[in-house]
């Protein structure tokens, strides 16, 4: 995926804004961290009320207008270029809800607050974006045809990494684990998977998260097993080494 570049960001707290509709080249992504009566009007200026945890994607030139009241507003806002996307698409809404952008959304915070160097938080913060254009990418040919169930637990894998098994999955769901395994029998072969059991699924999609970050990303092995919740870098190696026969250092990317 082509990298994005970070033009412009802004942390803005408690601060009327009342937009004009417009257009600019750039994309434009807004997490809203406390809504406070926070609305973006989309080209046909119809209002959608955003709530707290809550992401907008804006292509380039596609008009909106945001408005906030002021009082109790909390948003961070980037404006980055992008090679890849629809650039003719509409305004994109994600909920906070989701455990992908539940755990984007407190790792955008902690970047914003902490003392780094200009430099170093853009390109973290880049990072993160271009892990939010791949979440919202258009499905790959494996995952067209991926079920609710099996498009969950692939939410679980980003949010809780390595912390998450079987039991943990059951209970994220609110089901028991003889349910899980049940319904993952039942979607496995609609979806055309090839892991016959939860637990494989899991660890293949958890592979393949540390791969996005060992293709994608700058960040180093150790802050790759940490990103993952892996205890430790040896952890993360003896996992991976188990999935691909080699160590991610050696990983072809």
């Amino acid at each position: 995926m082509e990298k994005p570049v970070l033009k412009f960001w802004s942390h803005d707290l408690n601060r009327p804004l009342v937009d004009k509709v417009h257009t600019h080249p750039y994309w434009q992504m807004e997490y809203i961290v406390r809504g406070g009566g926070t609305r973006v009007f989309d080209r046909n200026d119809a209002p959608v009320e955003l709530k707290n945890g809550m992401f907008v994607l804006i292509p380039p030139l596609v008009p909106h207008r945001f408005v906030r009241i002021g009082e109790g507003t909390e948003t961070c806002s980037f404006k980055f270029t992008f090679a890849g996307g629809n650039p003719q698409g509409d305004i994109l809404l994600y909920s906070g809800e989701l455990p992908f952008f539940r755990w984007i959304g407190g790792e955008a915070e902690r970047l914003i607050a902490a003392p780094l160097p200009v430099l170093e938080r853009n390109r973290l913060l880049e990072y993160l974006l271009m892990n939010i254009l791949d979440y919202t990418s258009a499905a790959s040919p494996e995952s067209a045809d991926e079920t609710p169930l099996l498009s969950r637990l692939r939410d679980l894998v980003h949010s809780r990494g390595r912390e998450l098994n079987v039991c943990v999955a059951a209970e994220e769901l609110n089901l028991t684990v003889s349910q899980l395994k049940y319904r993952f029998a039942g979607e496995r072969a609609k979806a055309g998977l090839r892991e016959r059991s939860v637990k494989c699924y899991i660890d293949r999609l958890l592979t393949e998260l540390i791969e996005s970050y060992l293709e994608y990303s700058m960040l180093s092995i150790g802050e790759i097993a940490r990103a993952t919740r892996f205890p430790d870098i040896y952890s993360m190696s003896h996992f991976y080494k188990r999935m691909r026969g080699c160590s991610p250092s050696h990983h072809p990317f």
